[in-house]
């Protein structure tokens, strides 16, 4: 290995010194205790993300003032969440998102454009519900919008049914066309489905049949579905909710130019709306922590809110922004109850142990479960946007969103924490084997074998430093305890190299001598040899000694050629 580096190595000391020379150089349980004493929190009815239709926070008085109700009801600062919104049955209309939503209305405008279906699809927590409530109220829709919640009860064909059929009859155009149904046994779903199709036939203006959580409906339900959308009349337009793509044929209307599709990237808070979203609920946040929650949430709705309401009332909020995680306890309740526990477990298995991994792909992931069929459960994951992305244009590769990352490493201490270290040792074995140096020495270190990570780093410094990664080596560097830096040859040897990339002549020469005291392992006596021969190369050309130079490529030439018969003998 070493070999293939040293002619670019010794070219790359004689350019360098030519140029001397020359004079160039799921639910809110998790809320914080201090903040549940200065807040109220009210939620809806019904199961949604985070398990709430809708979050109200309320500023309560002090304990010792007694309540005052505000003129025209109770005042109060609210942030939505995302899940089944509130449905007024009675005014048959969705409730009001209320004040504390970020308006967006470039997705607005994709949502009442000319297409008869929109599809937004995303993983929990992307904001969809709340999104599709804020457009409708936004676009003045209460008589002309059916909200149809699609819980896990619309698996029956006829419950579901007979849901839109009441939420078509509570909009006005479709109070004088739709007639009235009343559950019985013998009611059969396409019967339901080729009579509401009569009944709109004669539909003049225009109606949203807005259904969330599409994917609950099982498989007749959403054929049905399909074939209301494909023989519509004109005036039924279709804005369908889901965690991920359903079967329903509309790949048809995609090419016909009557499909609009709203995805998980559309969804993402910019930064600009996550400023917005938090000033609504009362968090003033500098730039920098704006940044890290941003970035460490990638947008995610559900996130940033959770955010908000552990960052409220805070007296340091900037500190709890660098710290949010995964791990916070309101993010770790909700994904645990949205998306982990929703898992078989063969998938929470992979999920799990492939979660100390930056990225994974299909074979890493067999190695680290026994399973073999690691790349069809990521895909099928990536297709399910529960949180796993695919990072390739293939679709080999994943990694996961970060919160999720977080809490997934988080439940493997918790349940498997004798796991850990061997899970990051098998996967730098296999990074190491096929040609991933960095990951292995950074995986090696995190299951603190650091005889494992100096070889793996020993063995590819030259190839790293020939590729301009000598700041990559410096950081790898300093994961090693400063002992096991003074103890292993070959490990002193390359932080030799790394302060002369550094310009410290004086540090490089002493890691040089620890290098030349220390020990060898057992079978590394020519590697080791290699290694200082580089750096000692290196040296001489940092001083513009050319006589050194030419030395110390002819005894690396002459090592390189023989390395068997290089000994401990030390070189001076």
């Amino acid at each position: 290995m070493f070999s293939r580096a040293l002619g670019p190595v010794i070219g790359s000391a004689f350019c360098g010194l030519r140029a001397r020379a020359d004079g160039g150089d799921t639910t809110l349980t998790g809320v914080l205790a201090d903040q549940a004493a200065r807040y109220g929190v009210l939620a809806g009815a019904g199961a949604g993300a985070l398990g709430l239709e809708l979050i109200e926070v309320r500023r309560l008085p002090p304990r010792d003032q007694p309540q005052q109700p505000s003129p025209g009801g109770r005042a109060r600062e609210m942030i939505a969440a995302v899940g089944p919104g509130e449905v007024d049955i009675a005014a048959g209309r969705v409730a009001g998102a209320g004040p504390g939503v970020v308006a967006r209305p470039g997705l607005f405008g994709r949502l009442g454009g000319p297409a008869r279906v929109t599809v937004v699809a995303a993983p929990a927590g992307s904001g969809k519900t709340v999104l599709l409530r804020s457009w409708m109220d936004q676009a003045g829709l209460s008589g002309r919008a059916a909200w149809v919640p699609a819980g896990r009860d619309e698996r029956d064909p006829q419950h579901f049914w007979l849901a839109v059929l009441g939420a078509l009859r509570r909009t006005t155009p479709g109070s004088a066309l739709v007639r009235e149904l009343t559950a019985a046994p013998e009611l059969d779903g396409w019967a339901i489905t080729e009579r509401l199709l009569a009944d709109l036939a004669p539909l003049a203006g225009r109606v949203w049949l807005v259904v969330d959580d599409v994917h609950e409906l099982g498989p007749d339900a959403l054929r049905q579905l399909e074939l209301l959308i494909m023989r519509a009349p004109p005036g039924l337009r279709f804005v369908l909710a889901a965690r991920h793509d359903v079967r329903l044929g509309l790949h048809r209307l995609r090419l016909e130019g009557e499909l609009a599709e709203i995805r998980t990237d559309d969804l993402r808070f910019t930064r600009a709306e996550a400023a917005e979203l938090f000033a609504a609920a009362g968090v003033e946040l500098d730039d920098p922590s704006l940044a890290v929650l941003h970035e460490r949430t990638e947008g995610w709705a559900a996130g940033l809110r959770l955010a908000a309401l552990s960052l409220a009332g805070h007296p340091d909020p900037g500190r709890l922004a660098a710290e949010f995680s995964g791990t916070e306890r309101t993010v770790a309740e909700y994904l645990l109850a949205e998306v982990l526990d929703r898992q078989d477990e063969p998938v929470r298995r992979l999920l799990l142990r492939t979660s100390i991994l930056e990225r994974v792909n299909g074979e890493l992931a067999g190695l680290l479960t026994g399973d073999s069929d690691g790349e069809r459960i990521l895909q099928d994951l990536e297709e399910a946007n529960a949180f796993v992305v695919a990072v390739d244009p293939g679709r080999s590769w994943f990694r996961y969103h970060h919160l999720f990352a977080g809490l997934l490493q988080l439940e493997l201490r918790r349940t498997g924490p004798g796991q850990v270290a061997g899970l990051h040792r098998a996967a730098a074995g296999w990074f190491a084997g096929h040609g991933y140096p960095v990951e292995a020495v950074r995986h090696a270190q995190a299951a603190q074998d650091w005889g494992l990570a100096a070889r793996v780093l020993a063995d590819n410094w030259p190839g790293l430093y020939l590729d301009g990664q000598a700041v990559t080596v410096h950081g790898l560097l300093a994961g090693f305890p400063a002992e096991a830096r003074a103890a292993d040859a070959e490990l002193a040897a390359v932080a030799a190299g790394d302060e002369l990339a550094r310009g410290s002549l004086e540090a490089a020469e002493r890691y040089l001598g620890l290098a030349e005291r220390a020990s060898v392992p057992d079978g590394r006596a020519g590697q080791a040899q290699l290694l200082l021969g580089i750096v000692r190369l290196l040296l001489a050309r940092q001083r513009g000694d050319p006589p050194a130079v030419a030395e110390q490529a002819r005894r690396l030439h002459a090592t390189a050629e023989a390395p068997e018969a290089a000994s401990c003998a030390r070189w001076r």
